[in-house]
């Protein structure tokens, strides 16, 4: 009998165990450390529901600079996808985790979208 018990008490320590890596290594990959100044700027313009240049627009007036700048440093990104470094710690600062939980949930880093179950 007690053969038993410590085998049950053994698999539970496991299924902890396992859980909490498994909980440690997903958090982790949601760290925006470990996401580019695009999936940030993208993410962003999706939870606040407006366009990229919207938040470069936003981030360029934190800075107070001329709309003409804006203008023209959203004309290069559209261009080479180089994202100014206002915007790109703009993003960085305003996303949060839980909008990238929201944008993986949406958009999984694998790639496409979410299967709809036809087919």
């Amino acid at each position: 009998m007690s053969e038993n018990i410590g085998y049950l008490i053994g698999l539970t320590v496991l299924a902890v165990v396992y859980i909490a890596v498994r909980n440690y290594l997903s958090s982790r990959s949601l760290k925006k450390s470990n996401r580019s100044d695009e999936e940030l700027l993208s993410t962003l313009a999706m939870v606040r529901r407006c366009s990229s240049f919207d938040i470069f627009k936003t981030a360029g007036e934190e800075w107070n600079f001329s709309e003409g700048k804006i203008q023209s440093d959203f004309q290069v990104y559209l261009r080479t996808g180089d994202i100014p470094r206002y915007v790109a710690t703009y993003a960085r600062s305003n996303v949060t985790e839980a909008d990238l939980k929201y944008r993986d949930i949406i958009y999984p880093r694998g790639g496409g979208r979410p299967s709809s179950g036809a087919g």
